[in-house]
């Protein structure tokens, strides 16, 4: 809801700023980091980024599925 009450900017990540950030070692607290508008989403297109964020919604899927069968 924010992304649309703040104007939908969304960033698309070309696949070489993609690998860089992949490169890159984050050494500061997460506090520090402020996205440049209230509410803002990076669309990242490339196939490594996309390989590890279906990797990632599939070890989510299956701690839900894993905690929902202990209800």
């Amino acid at each position: 809801m924010n992304h649309e009450l703040h104007g939908r900017k969304t960033f698309w990540v070309d696949g070489s700023l993609a690998w860089m950030l992949g490169q890159t070692d984050l050494d500061i607290v997460g506090q520090c980091l402020r996205p440049p508008f209230p509410a803002c989403a990076f669309a990242f297109t490339d196939r490594p980024t996309l390989e590890i964020a279906a990797s990632l919604l599939s070890i989510i899927r299956t701690a839900r599925s894993a905690t929902n069968r202990w209800r």
